[in-house]
């Protein structure tokens, strides 16, 4: 059973101006969760003997999951997200500039070098494939930045609660057990304190005990015991 429907987040807000809100939030807490892992894998690739087998397979697999997640959150953003947004105010994907082929080229860039390098598993391909990575953090870093605030402003500026609900939903049911747990993964160390007591709290209020109870074991095995900890305080609470 896949639960990453029952997430609540708080608000993003335009530039410069943070504040909170009840309202369902489509792409925080998903945008904290890829830029967790975009940054982890720089670090890793960076840091990488691209010349033993088992740290490149390694970072290969790494890759390849975080390459699904964010293909498939684009295009749950395409179909559901911007869907929503484009039937209130049509053409507004194309004002704000928030499509995404130029994420889904750096992609196709990283894709290839990886590919490279863990065939040839030498320095000089691990580097390349390094740089590509790079480049598509910095796209990718600003595209979720950019989009962040303004989508969600003018979704929830015209569309009511069950509408957005309606969209969590259409696309929460596409997401398989596999691409749950591997989101939460990436997620439980991203957000805050407060953001991960809320997802386990809506989990445990409205799933079985033991759908909380295995991603209770998502957050053990991805959260330092000082978070662990601050979690707890936060659950019982």
């Amino acid at each position: 059973m896949s639960t990453t429907d029952e997430m609540q987040a708080p608000a993003s807000a335009p530039r410069d101006e943070v504040h909170e809100t009840p309202r369902d939030d489509l792409l925080v807490l998903i945008h904290k969760a890829l830029r967790y892992g975009l940054l982890q894998l720089t670090i890793d690739a960076g840091s990488a003997d691209w010349t033993d087998p088992g740290c490149v397979d390694g970072l290969r697999q790494q890759w390849d999951t975080l390459e699904h997640l964010i293909r498939s959150h684009a295009s749950h953003e395409d179909r559901y997200i911007f869907a929503l947004l484009e039937s209130k105010q049509p053409g507004a994907v194309a004002e704000l500039g928030i499509g995404h082929a130029a994420v889904e080229a750096e992609l196709d860039e990283v894709s290839a070098r990886m590919r490279t390098a863990c065939e040839k598993r030498e320095p000089g391909s691990g580097l390349a494939a390094y740089r590509a990575l790079t480049h598509l953090v910095v796209t990718a870093l600003a595209h979720f930045s950019d989009e962040e605030p303004v989508v969600m402003e003018r979704i929830w500026a015209e569309s009511t609660d069950e509408e957005i609900a309606a969209c969590r939903s259409a696309f929460m049911a596409e997401i398989t057990p596999d691409d749950a747990v591997a989101t939460y993964e990436l997620m439980f160390p991203a957000v805050s304190p407060a953001e991960l007591a809320m997802v386990l709290g809506a989990v445990r209020a409205g799933a079985p005990e033991p759908v909380f109870g295995s991603l209770v074991g998502v957050a053990e095995r991805t959260l330092t015991p000082a978070a662990m900890a601050r979690l707890r305080e936060h659950l019982e609470g």
